[in-house]
């Protein structure tokens, strides 16, 4: 049985920062040794160990974590081994383009960055360091870059335009098929990615007025107006086209289901 906590001065490095909580073990461990009855009794254990990393004078950042839990009752150990997230805050890379003090809107042009990462593992205890451990790990990786600019037009109206790409990665993926008495669900060790992407764009402007009342306690009403215009595209991913939604036959009489293959 392993115990390690572990808390970083965060004024020796604010840009690198790690700290653990490991209170973890085989399931047996405190029934056969411990006289501690918290512990003899204690039938959940919990760790994390996480790690957080800024670069000074760049806009990136990472944070990793490790997660473990387990029951000593139902024997499961459930893993995050690990979770990643790597950010880029939104940067403007044509900025210096074009005349020097004339901004347009490719000078406007903001892109950002988000990687997430997941692996995740439930299994029986026993079965934590052998081959199957390996064969239940589920990961998959998502990206997301948002890019956005504005411009103006006619002098008096805002367009705001905006595109959203988003990207999954995964190691395997899934195939179903009809034998003639039921549905059998095949994993296929294969790379598979899924994108999928959104466009949008708004117009607004802003329209001022005055309405004078000159022989009254109100001298004036000042107002303004907001209209707004918005639109929003995105292509229905779930069609047979992009190859991410298969079919499959469900029952005798020849009915079909649609399922995905990332699912």
């Amino acid at each position: 049985f392993i115990r390690w906590k572990h808390q970083q001065d965060p004024k020796a490095n604010p840009s690198f920062i790690f700290s653990a909580n490991v209170n973890a073990g085989s399931s047996t461990y405190h029934k056969n040794n411990s006289f501690n009855a918290n512990d003899y009794l204690s039938n959940t254990f919990q760790s994390s160990i996480n790690l957080t990393r800024k670069w000074d004078n760049l806009p990136l950042n990472l944070s990793s974590n490790l997660r473990h839990s387990q029951n000593t009752q139902t024997k499961i150990v459930n893993l995050a081994v690990p979770d990643i997230n790597f950010n880029m805050n939104r940067i403007f890379p044509f900025k210096d383009i074009g005349k020097k003090g004339k901004i347009n809107w490719i000078n406007k042009t903001g892109i950002s960055y988000n990687l997430n990462v997941k692996n995740s593992l439930s299994i029986a205890d026993s079965l934590l360091f052998t081959k199957t451990s390996i064969a239940n790990l589920r990961n998959g990786a998502q990206h997301n870059i948002p890019i956005s600019t504005s411009m103006k037009i006619f002098n008096y109206f805002t367009l705001s335009p905006k595109i959203n790409l988003k990207e999954r990665w995964y190691l395997s993926q899934i195939e179903k098929k009809w034998n003639g008495n039921q549905i059998i669900t095949d994993t296929l060790n294969k790379f598979t990615r899924g994108h999928e992407y959104q466009f949008s764009t708004s117009l607004n402007t802003k329209i001022y007025g005055i309405v004078n009342f000159n022989k009254n306690k109100i001298k004036a009403i000042r107002h303004v107006v907001t209209p707004n215009l918005s639109f929003n595209y995105r292509p229905d991913f779930s069609n047979v086209k992009y190859g991410y939604y298969k079919n499959v036959q469900i029952d005798s009489l020849g009915n079909t289901q649609i399922y995905s293959i990332m699912q």
